[in-house]
This record gives C-alpha cells, sequence and structure tokens, in this order.
C-alpha cells in the first residue's frame, strides 16, 4: 500500500511536471536520498525525489465498533476503519540551484490544486485504496534541521507532506475468535 501510494503520487506529479515544461523526461522518482554508504544516488540527480520518512498508524472505530455474526456466536465481525498516514519528503535535487526552486514551486503548486485523490478524479488509481489526502507540514527550523540531519545530508529545496490514505472498507473488516470461558 505505501508503495503503490508514492509511486502513484509520482507518476501524476511527472505527468503534470512534463505538461508544465513541456518535457519528454521523467523527473519525479521514488528513492531515499542518502544510499548507506553516505552518497547520493546517481538516479537522483536532476530530479524531484520523494522519500518515506515515517509512517503512522490512525485507528478510528465507530460506536458499534464490534457485532456478533449470526451464524457463529463465538466470532466477532470488527470494523476498524484505520488510517495510514505518511510521512514523505519531496526534495528537489538539482544541479542548477534555480532549476531546483522551479520544480518545487511547480511541485508546491500541484499538490495545491490536488490535494485530494480518488478514483473518481484520478485515472489508475490505486484499487486498494479509496482515496488519499495530503497537507503539507509545518515544521520548526530545528525540526527542518533535524531532519536533514537524521537522513545524513546536506540541506536541499524541499518540502514535507502527510498523506492520508483511506483504504478501502472490505479491508477494514476483521473477523477475531473469541475463545471460550469457562466460569
Amino acid at each position: 500500500m505505501t508503495g503503490s501510494t508514492l509511486n502513484f503520487l509520482a507518476r501524476v506529479l511527472n505527468q503534470f511536471l512534463r505538461m508544465k515544461f513541456s518535457s519528454d523526461n521523467d523527473t519525479v522518482i521514488v528513492n531515499r536520498i542518502v544510499e548507506s554508504d553516505g552518497q547520493s544516488p546517481l538516479t537522483n540527480q536532476n530530479r524531484i525525489v520523494f522519500t518515506l520518512l515515517t509512517t503512522e498508524f490512525e485507528e478510528l472505530r465507530s460506536f458499534n465498533s464490534f457485532r456478533q455474526t449470526k451464524t457463529d456466536q463465538k466470532r466477532l465481525t470488527v470494523d476498524a476503519y484505520s488510517n495510514i498516514n505518511l510521512n514523505i519528503l519531496i526534495s528537489s535535487n538539482f544541479v542548477d540551484y534555480g532549476e531546483a526552486l522551479k520544480f518545487l514551486d511547480a511541485t508546491v503548486q500541484f499538490f495545491q490544486m490536488n490535494a485530494m485523490f480518488s478514483s473518481k478524479n484520478s485515472p489508475n488509481f490505486p484499487n486498494e485504496l479509496s482515496r488519499l489526502s495530503l497537507e503539507p507540514e509545518k515544521l520548526t527550523y530545528s525540526e527542518i534541521n533535524e531532519v536533514w540531519n537524521s537522513i545524513g545530508t546536506s540541506l536541499k529545496p524541499a518540502m514535507i507532506y502527510k498523506v492520508k490514505i483511506i483504504r478501502q472498507e472490505q479491508d477494514n473488516q476483521a473477523d477475531i475468535s473469541v475463545p471460550d470461558i469457562e466460569m
């Protein structure tokens, strides 16, 4: 689910950037910022790079979240509506600083115009998802500094977004066996 989400967002942003800048080149990739040896991957050069920073599980349960099924009194159906939130770093890794800013500006513009995605407004939307929403994270200067220090590289033009993944409803139900309890 995480990979399909990031790849979908990279694809739609890439289409937008190709049209905006009349380019035939793919500019957006999903990749790490730094290799294990501390070097920046060559594939990141002159690209917008999506990097997963963290995932968060957000559990939402309806008022009647546990129901007994009619066929077996020892089974419960759980409606555990859950969101998975991804914190992603979108960095502009261009040799020319002006190009880096130009592509970052276009990326921010795209996600301001398209903060919500679903199968209704996006062809090739991942089947296992119901919808995605994006919102920019508001970090202090020291928090931004911590992010780049933990990655192990110098500051680049970038934005951090929270991506809320809403899964299809059928994926949010689970059956739980209830053990016999003797008194």
